[in-house]
């Protein structure tokens, strides 16, 4: 196999692991944000005291 075909290979698998990354990054921080409002509903249902 010739070294531009390896190097463009890794370069592709690189970016891909990338996105990868982010994209579970972003849905990390949306389960955060949505366990968040919950707790504060929660909260808001408890009685005061």
């Amino acid at each position: 196999m010739k070294f531009s075909r390896l190097l463009a290979y890794g370069a592709a698998g690189i970016i891909v692991g990338l996105l990868i990354e982010n994209k579970a990054l972003i849905l990390k921080q949306a389960a955060a944000g949505k366990a968040r409002l919950l707790k504060k509903k929660a909260g808001d249902l408890l009685p005061k005291g």
